[in-house]
């Protein structure tokens, strides 16, 4: 069985978060991942316009700016990946403010470390046709586990 080839970006100005993504992901048996790195706002925004990836974890804090500033910059040029919003905690009222902003889920960065770090019991289903039709249906993915299904093998 021929792995699949997926494209990650982390957009995350801590180096820590990327180092952590691309080491679990390197584990994945059902893909193969191709995973890079944004340090800051401006990088970010020219990954996100000049490439293809089938997923991107932005981070909200960016130093100056806000990731939810990037993504609403990056849809307003016609960026359609998927994107999840990574956050320190949780706040409902952030959350409802970057799905409106176009992204495809939000998750608390705590989450994220957590299933990275124990591993999750989770099978790979990336799909972006599985997100395409989610978007098609108006289906919100409020449930930050059900997205991160998607990333992880």
């Amino acid at each position: 069985m021929e792995r699949k080839h997926l494209k990650v970006l982390v957009i995350d100005d801590e180096e820590d978060v990327f180092i952590l993504v691309k080491a679990f992901l390197n584990k994945g048996v059902r893909a193969k991942y191709e995973v890079q790195w944004a340090n800051n706002f401006n990088h970010g925004l020219h990954q996100l316009m000049d490439k293809k990836f089938d997923v991107v974890l932005l981070d909200y804090f960016l130093g100056e700016k806000t990731g939810l500033e990037l993504l609403q910059k990056a849809i307003k040029k016609g960026c359609d990946h998927p994107i999840i919003m990574l956050t320190s905690h949780n706040d409902p009222e952030l959350d409802i403010k970057v799905l409106k902003a176009g992204a495809w889920d939000t998750s608390s960065r705590i989450r994220l470390m957590q299933i990275i770090l124990n591993g999750p019991s989770i099978i790979l289903l990336s799909e972006k046709n599985f997100f395409e039709s989610c978007k098609e249906k108006g289906i919100s993915m409020l449930i930050s586990a059900r997205i991160l299904q998607i990333l992880f093998a």
